[in-house]
């Protein structure tokens, strides 16, 4: 399901966070509408402090069919739960997201999170 973004509103924050005992290196990438051509690509994990966002560029309208795909591979600490998260903020308000949450299996784990912008 596509995000919508208000082309006259702020900034567009995504942010990638992370529930569970699990220790996750992630590849954010931002492709232009109908291509495969790279706008961003973020790399990062989730075992330091520093923030897991993508900013989205603007003019926000350039954003229109634009996908963030975030490629995340893992390990599990324990077993139990995880929960992994695209979360889209507009002037503060959550816009939209995608989500996976399963159970850790101890071995390693991968998934795909995929958002569609619409302007």
């Amino acid at each position: 399901m596509p995000v919508i973004i208000n082309a006259n509103g702020g900034a567009v924050r995504c942010e990638f966070l992370f529930k569970g005992a699990i220790i996750a290196e992630y590849t954010a990438t931002l492709y232009e509408a109908n291509s495969n051509a790279i706008i961003n690509r973020n790399m990062g994990d989730n075992d330091n402090a520093q923030d897991d966002t993508m900013i989205l560029p603007t003019p926000l309208t350039g954003n229109n069919n634009r996908r963030l795909y975030l490629n995340v591979s893992f390990y599990g600490k324990a077993i139990g739960d995880y929960e992994i998260k695209i979360e889209v903020y507009q002037d503060g308000v959550l816009i939209g997201g995608d989500v996976d949450k399963s159970a850790i299996t101890g071995g390693k784990q991968s998934t795909l999170l995929a958002v569609k912008f619409s302007v």
